[in-house]
């Protein structure tokens, strides 16, 4: 059992500097007896620019390609005022149905335009490659002598850039449900955010993994974006990593492992939890590969899989069964607080030792669950 201490954090964190406080200048009292107020000058109207974002991609799950609003996302209003320069001038995100409404103060801009990040501004990005990566943006066309709100429809990702915004899209579900009391995707933070990175490109060969020794990036392959699980899997790995505060159970997973088969303790623990966050965030109990075809972690007319707890499916449909005993209206915070505290090698480690640390059961309903999925201690 692994006790991490809250301080201090590795070095790769950063906190946010404290403010300074500029001097207060002196100031200088008048006398107004006796003279007329003149009336307040009317606010200018903003200039606005106003549509919807979306993506065009396939959908594993769908099993057809749809088009889907991005949401979540930062947009960017980007124009000139009067004979000025283009500038970035205010900045959000897009709504649950991907709806954004950019304004400027200036009651009219020479030319502007909303530029779309597939990412979340110091929360999580989509980037090209590795090092030095781009991120992924898209945008609108540019509008001339612009003033008041003009409305643009929708703006639709298509081309080669659409499954980032797919996986961006996607992320937004796991940062809704995240559960951190913060901006920052752990309760470790309040600031300096860790960010959660993805590498992909359209035609990138080799992904679908967590890149622990090397970037700390999920990294997937081109067809990898159409899975929604495989998305969240992935994020679900950094998640854990991030919880750990940058430690890692060992890893003893076999070249190939799979949902429904045995392969070793800490490989179901890392590979089982990573399935349950997927399975917490999108609502369900199944793996859907890439290609459309689904594995669930409870066979099909119920039971468990042979293995126990070196099985990936049975510690995944165990964990979230467990999540939703412990937390109050089905809510997982007992345990990520757990996961923060103590570090587990496999899923005996956090079954029958931190559980008890963390004040949470093990006997009755809690045994119940995991021996209904295979799992005897």
């Amino acid at each position: 059992m692994k006790l991490f201490s809250r301080t201090p954090r590795r070095a790769a964190r950063r906190h946010l500097a404290a403010a300074t406080l500029a001097g207060l200048a002196g100031s200088v009292l008048l006398s107004t007896t006796g003279l007329a107020t003149a009336p307040a000058a009317k606010a200018a109207d903003p200039t606005c620019l106003t549509g919807t974002l979306k993506y065009t991609f396939a959908s594993a799950e769908a099993k057809t390609t749809v088009t889907q609003p991005a949401r979540g996302l930062t947009w960017e209003l980007w124009g000139a005022t009067g004979s000025g320069s283009v500038a970035k001038l205010s900045t959000g995100t897009t709504s649950s149905t991907g709806a954004y409404n950019a304004c400027s103060a200036s009651a009219s801009l020479g030319s502007a335009y909303v530029r779309f990040v597939a990412g979340r501004t110091g929360a999580w990005k989509v980037v090209n490659k590795e090092s030095n990566g781009t991120t992924y943006t898209a945008q609108t066309a540019t509008q001339t002598n612009v003033s008041g709100s003009k409305a643009l429809g929708t703006t639709t990702v298509t081309d080669s850039r659409a499954g980032a915004f797919k996986i961006a899209d996607v992320v937004s579900d796991f940062y809704a449900v995240r559960d951190s009391g913060t901006a920052c995707w752990t309760r470790l933070q309040s600031s300096g955010c860790e960010q959660l990175t993805y590498v992909w490109t359209s035609t990138r060969t080799n992904g679908g993994y967590f890149d622990l020794d090397g970037t700390n990036f999920v990294i997937l392959a081109k067809d990898d974006a159409k899975s929604a699980h495989i998305i969240v899997h992935e994020a679900g790995h950094w998640f854990q990593w991030a919880l750990y505060s940058g430690w890692f159970p060992p890893s003893d997973c076999p070249s190939t492992h799979y949902v429904d088969k045995a392969s070793a303790v800490s490989c179901a623990w890392t590979e089982g939890l990573a399935n349950a966050v997927a399975g917490w965030v999108l609502g369900d109990k199944r793996y859907v590969r890439a290609d459309g075809s689904v594995v669930p972690y409870v066979p099909a007319g119920g039971g468990y899989y042979s293995g126990g707890d070196k099985t990936e499916g049975n510690v995944a449909a165990a964990l979230i069964d467990l999540w939703r005993l412990d937390g109050p209206n089905g809510t997982w915070g007992v345990n990520l607080d757990l996961t923060i505290k103590y570090g587990s090698d496999h899923f005996k480690e956090y079954f029958l030792t931190n559980r008890p640390r963390a004040s949470l059961p093990v006997d009755g309903a809690a045994r119940d669950i995991i021996e209904s999925h295979g799992i005897f201690y």
